[in-house]
């Protein structure tokens, strides 16, 4: 973490940038990460780094949040995919996994694998008197199907070693307590006087 603000800002700027590349590329995957993790909560306290950040990042921040928020089943995603799919024709889509991890366990365990009399799980009928529930498998499989047919494309990008590098060798993960730790290291706890 930078110790600068100036420079926490310049890394702040950056995430942003790449996080609206990856709507323009159609990594969703990644944009929900950039998200995610710039909305942990040791970088959203860090009240100095994000009050300087310019106005033209934070209109684009608060679309990217617009993007990746849960309400209404992921609404705007869901539509951003489907403007997307539309958009790129055979180009490839990275959708973001969780999603669609969500909609099979919906499927799941909101549907009955079998139908008709006796679908209590306490007394089950045998299982020569059941009947499948056919819509319950054309839900997972119309899902599962979406998946693939996104991934069906391919991405037009050349591998940059030195990134490749640095993901792989350089780059360090820091728990919760060291990121908090980092927080609190370069902006200090802010507290209020009464009085």
């Amino acid at each position: 973490m930078q110790q600068k603000l100036k420079d926490r800002v310049t890394s702040l700027k950056r995430f942003v940038y790449v996080a609206q590349a990856c709507v323009k590329y159609n990594n969703y995957n990644t944009l929900f990460e950039i998200v995610a993790g710039l909305n942990l909560g040791p970088v959203t306290r860090l009240k100095k780094t994000w009050k300087s950040l310019p106005k033209k990042y934070w209109d684009v921040w608060n679309d990217l949040n617009r993007i990746v928020s849960s309400e209404s089943s992921y609404r705007v995603y869901r539509q951003s995919l489907r403007t997307q799919r539309e958009k790129s024709g055979s180009g490839a889509i990275l959708p973001y996994l969780g999603v669609n991890l969500s909609d099979l366990t919906f499927a799941e365990d909101g549907n009955p694998t079998y139908v008709g009399a006796g679908e209590s799980k306490a007394t089950p009928e045998p299982a020569n008197q059941r009947t499948i529930n056919f819509s319950k498998f054309r839900l997972v499989s119309s899902i599962m199907q979406n998946v693939l047919q996104l991934q069906q494309g391919e991405f037009d990008f050349k591998v940059d070693e030195r990134v490749q590098h640095f993901l792989r060798v350089q780059w360090t993960s820091l728990d919760d307590a060291e990121l908090y730790e980092h927080s609190r290291n370069v902006e200090a706890r802010v507290t209020s006087t009464v009085g």
